[in-house]
């Protein structure tokens, strides 16, 4: 593998996992240097205490009341809070599951239970209901277009302008 290949790759799985130290700090780094139109090479050689103090800035000015009110909520939440209500989204996400499972075999069940040929009988009123909807647009069309016969007709006989002087020809 060449070393373009290599860097490609390790960009690809960075970005997919999203999780390592260097990659977060490199994505702050584009972002402050994208917002602020500073050139890469010189964000890097400034202080991270202040790229990122205007990096959330930023990213905190652009939130709602209600998001920035969540954003405090998760700063100054402790660890055994964190813990409960990691617990709690991890219950309403597996009851959320058992509900879709049980909704599909209510599905599953009711699929059972269309009768086909009535069904059928609905679609084809309605295609031929259709059908006769665009016959009358087709007749409004045709009663709506110009006669066969007009014809337009240009006529370039004008006089043209001296285009060799200093003017605008016509305009003047």
């Amino acid at each position: 593998m060449d070393e373009f290949a290599a860097i490609r790759a390790i960009a690809l799985r960075n970005v997919l996992k999203a999780d390592s130290e260097d990659f977060l700090i490199r994505k702050v780094f584009r972002s402050y240097s994208k917002t602020f139109h500073t050139p890469l090479y010189l964000v890097e050689s400034l202080p991270l205490q202040d790229v990122l103090l205007a990096f959330f800035e930023d990213l905190f000015e652009s939130m709602e009341k209600a998001d920035l009110e969540n954003e405090r909520l998760d700063i100054i939440e402790t660890d055994e809070e964190l813990r409960a209500r990691q617990k709690a989204e991890d219950a309403d996400e597996a009851e959320m599951h058992l509900l879709a499972v049980e909704a599909i075999n209510e599905e599953k069940a009711d699929l059972g239970k269309i009768k086909l040929p009535s069904e059928q009988s609905k679609f084809k009123a309605a295609i031929g209901k259709l059908s006769r909807d665009v016959e009358l647009i087709n007749s409004t069309l045709e009663e709506v277009r110009p006669e066969p016969g007009i014809k337009m007709i240009f006529d370039d006989t004008f006089d043209e302008a001296d285009l060799e002087k200093d003017s605008f020809g016509l305009l003047d």
